[in-house]
């Protein structure tokens, strides 16, 4: 086979009938014949992701998943360039090595999918060999880390990967920052919420340093998108 995503497609159509949301992923070897100068295929390992629900829309699932991911495991070079509003190209520098969008009417019709549907298949053969060069060991730490939770309300859709981005910039002791809440609101408006993990290697956080930082977050996302802290 040249691709993952057929029979990952046709279990989803299988299992979805009788289910509300469905998300399921295979890992597996493809191949990809050579021209006729080299006698043996490429056979890299590939990631397919499917996802089935009503809401929230499947596409902002598989692709919020895939931004806390590439962010929380450091592949810096990484990065989700939107082809349309329902799909998009994952790339590594200028190398293209996967691809994420909402499953067509007829090919739903086709496998039986009767909700709205996603797909995303990369090729974890050239991902973690980002991985490996990105990646940094962290030391075992020996303070407990802090976490806060907080939610905006933007005026304008703005990429889950560039708030992540911003906030994991604003100081040194935020460890880890995951989206986990967004939907649309009236008047174009996006609600957008994340978990962020603060930890100091050197002693144990307190609520009042917690908050400083908080309050930075939220004073950053107001000066560059107008954003608004959500109660």
């Amino acid at each position: 086979r040249r691709s993952i995503m057929p029979q990952i497609l046709e279990i989803a159509g299988r299992s979805s009938a009788t289910r509300e949301s469905l998300k399921i992923f295979e890992i597996g070897k493809v191949f990809w014949p050579h021209d006729q100068n080299k006698k043996l295929p490429d056979e890299p390992v590939m990631l397919g992701i499917a996802c089935v629900q009503k809401s929230p829309e499947p596409y902002l699932v598989i692709k919020g998943a895939l931004e806390d991911l590439f962010l929380n495991f450091g592949f810096k070079d990484v990065r989700i360039h939107p082809s349309t509003s329902t799909s998009a190209r994952i790339v590594i520098g200028n190398e293209p090595i996967g691809i994420i969008g909402r499953v067509a009417g007829k090919y739903a019709e086709l496998v039986k999918i009767k909700k709205p549907a996603a797909f995303c298949e990369i090729d974890l053969s050239q991902l973690m060999q980002a991985q490996r060069a990105a990646k940094k060991i962290r030391p075992l730490a020996l303070y407990p880390a802090v976490e806060r939770d907080l939610a905006f309300v933007l005026p304008k859709p703005v990429a889950y990967i560039e708030l992540i981005r911003i906030i994991r910039n604003i100081d040194p002791l935020i460890l880890s920052v995951r989206g986990f809440d967004r939907f649309k609101m009236p008047n174009g408006r996006l609600s957008v919420a994340f978990r962020i993990t603060f930890q100091s290697p050197g002693k144990t956080l307190t609520s009042e340093e917690v908050q400083k930082i908080l309050e930075k977050i939220a004073q950053e996302l107001k000066e560059s998108f107008n954003a608004e802290l959500r109660s």
